[in-house]
């Protein structure tokens, strides 16, 4: 395809957006979630490890109700301000390098926590582990819907979405069997090992074009698509010209208050009963009655 305009003015946000949506899924794409999906199945692995590593913990260091509740919330805390912080820092320094600086923070927070000879030390390690896992999350999913086609934009996010439901089932089962035979501590190096491994992947993949075009970076932009356009021609795969007229895509700053509103309006609430299903069912435990383990409830 001739190429009739300049690589600024084919790196705009108008001209960014209908490349992606013309742009066929190729190997590049597949090589893209194949990434996203290996870091986003430990990221499961490793926020649900301490649940099966607590038996050993509690009784070696012996722990009392308090510190073992305490050991467990500091690792949602730190993904809270993980999401949140990394959220912010991904808008200002862009989607990959805050996704590398996250990986690096939980896969090393989780070689540090099997290192820990403490509660003490567990307990902050846990919170800048979380801090890690709540940042990477949300950026991945971000960066994946960026590369996205709108039409199907759910099933192509949902299908590396799944693998952190896999995640949470394979934690379970490899704990039955490392936890009594290897110790408590490898637990937390497997679950950092493969993340490692994830990082030098990452380098790979370029910048979101999406993002780099709103910063007003469009000659970078119009590189990375090019990049993926030249990988899908050499797949076989037909990239179809640009029309003439584009639309012009209009400018909004999106607000946290949006969420509440509109056609967002039932999801918020949606996703906050989802949350507070595992904790409710051992909570309506009748008296008497054993509360639900932690495996029955990830698979509930």
């Amino acid at each position: 395809m001739a190429d009739i305009t300049g690589s600024g003015e084919r790196g705009d946000m108008r001209h960014v957006v209908a490349r992606l949506e013309r742009l066929p899924y190729c190997s590049w794409h597949l090589k893209m979630r194949l990434i996203i999906c290996t870091a986003w199945f430990f990221d499961a692995f490793d926020s649900i490890t301490i649940a099966y590593v607590l038996p050993p913990i509690i009784g070696e260091w012996h722990l009392n109700p308090q510190q073992i509740g305490l050991l467990i919330g500091i690792g949602f805390a730190g993904q809270l301000v993980g999401a949140i912080g990394f959220g912010w820092l991904a808008e200002r320094w862009g989607r990959r390098l805050c996704m590398l600086i996250t990986l690096l923070i939980f896969s090393l927070g989780a070689l540090a926590c099997a290192a820990a000879t403490s509660y003490e030390q567990l307990w902050l390690l846990r919170f800048i582990q979380g801090i890690g896992l709540g940042g990477e999350i949300p950026l991945m999913a971000a960066y994946l819907n960026e590369f996205a086609h709108a039409e199907n934009r759910g099933r192509f996010s949902l299908s590396v979405q799944v693998l952190f439901a896999i995640g949470l089932l394979v934690v379970a089962l490899v704990s039955v069997y490392v936890v009594p035979h290897w110790g408590w501590r490898w637990m937390f190096v497997i679950g950092a090992i493969p993340a490692l491994v994830a990082i030098p992947m990452r380098t790979v993949l370029p910048e979101s074009p999406r993002w780099l075009a709103s910063q007003g970076r469009a000659d970078e932009a119009d590189r990375a698509l090019t990049r993926i356009e030249n990988t899908a021609a050499r797949d076989g795969k037909l990239v179809p010209p640009l029309p003439k007229d584009l639309p012009e895509v209009p400018k909004a700053r999106p607000r946290i208050a949006e969420l509440f509103r509109g056609i967002y309006l039932r999801r918020p609430y949606q996703c906050g009963l989802f949350g507070l299903a595992p904790i409710s069912c051992p909570m309506a435990s009748p008296p008497g009655c054993p509360r639900c383990s932690a495996l029955s409830i990830i698979l509930m």
